[in-house]
């Protein structure tokens, strides 16, 4: 479905793939890890499109991914991407050139991403041995948003 066998950073080839999501049309997004970027391989076809990060570049740019080791996305099409060498899970818009970053902490080798149906996002950290949950919405954000709203002609 992905790759071709022999590692490397064109569009037909893998290098660590590590992280796996399967959406409801049966694309596939793959944590490419030592490419640095996401691939999305849409229809069966072995040619991937890159959706997050830079192939073969890694950094800490809201542009960039290091050593990406999971990806999930939620119900709004946004992808997770678990930023094992940045220590951060980045949040990209579909279609979108960069990430924004919405759990920035302190991992040692995470490897498992989640949403749970309530919006929060768990993390496995392999070497902290623990599994970690951060919600990623802010309720009261909203609660004041929906406030305000019906003051707003």
């Amino acid at each position: 479905v992905g790759g071709n066998g022999t590692a490397g950073p064109t569009a037909t080839q893998l290098y660590y793939p590590y992280g796996i999501y399967v959406d409801s049309s049966n694309t596939i997004y793959v944590a490419d890890q030592y490419n640095h970027r996401v691939q999305r391989l849409v229809g069966g076809n072995v040619t991937g499109e890159t959706v997050a990060g830079l192939t073969s570049t890694a950094g800490s740019w809201s542009y960039l991914l290091n050593y990406p080791t999971a990806v999930t996305m939620d119900q709004y099409s946004n992808l997770y991407v678990m930023d094992a060498g940045n220590n951060r899970i980045q949040r990209w818009a579909s279609g979108a050139t960069y990430g924004i970053t919405i759990v920035s902490a302190t991992f040692s080798n995470p490897k498992g991403l989640a949403i749970d149906p309530n919006g929060n996002i768990a993390v496995a950290d392999q070497y902290y041995h623990r599994v970690v949950l951060f919600s990623i919405v802010c309720r009261m954000y909203f609660i004041y948003l929906n406030r305000k709203s019906k003051f707003v002609n």
